[in-house]
């Protein structure tokens, strides 16, 4: 299974990039921003330059625009190329755990906890330790109106459809 790490970054090589680049059964495609330095060197992964992105489809980075972590979407389009049959995306400040990317649930039967909800988006941060926080992009007029009392519990095989 081909498995490609994506991310945009404004920064130099960061610790994060560096630890993400030696999973060794992952590929890592880093895609630059105006603001990224011109030095930007990885030793194993891929760092695709603005002059690179601007050439693999120009009409689409014009409609992107600079400065902006929806760059991040080129390195999707690059896996893709690249045969890539499972995408991680990440940005380049979140250190991952030694264990980030191994025993992958995919093709294996999980027991999962499944939520019903009546509104119109479910925010799966909420259901964490973590309840002062929320999904980017969660509707934040239905913050205070999320539940997680309706669950219950199911046998799922994670599976990867190709079309």
């Amino acid at each position: 299974m081909k498995k490609v790490i994506v991310t945009t970054t404004i920064n130099p090589i960061t610790r994060a990039i560096t630890l993400f680049e030696e999973k060794k059964d992952w590929d890592l495609v880093v895609i630059g921003d105006k603001k990224t330095p011109p030095n930007y060197n990885l030793k194993r992964g891929i760092y695709v330059t603005p002059e690179m992105q601007e050439q693999y489809d120009k009409p689409l980075s014009d409609a992107i625009g600079w400065n902006c972590i929806q760059r991040r979407n080129f390195g999707v389009l690059w896996a893709y190329d690249m045969g890539a049959d499972i995408v991680a995306l990440i940005d380049d400040d979140n250190i991952p755990y030694k264990f980030w990317g191994e025993n992958l649930l995919i093709n294996n039967k999980t027991d999962v906890n499944y939520y019903l909800t009546s509104q119109a988006a479910f925010d799966p941060i909420g259901a964490t330790n973590a309840k002062n926080l929320w999904h980017r992009g969660f509707p934040l007029q239905l913050i205070s109106k999320r539940t997680y009392s309706r669950k219950n519990k199911k046998k799922l095989i994670l599976k990867i459809k190709n079309n």
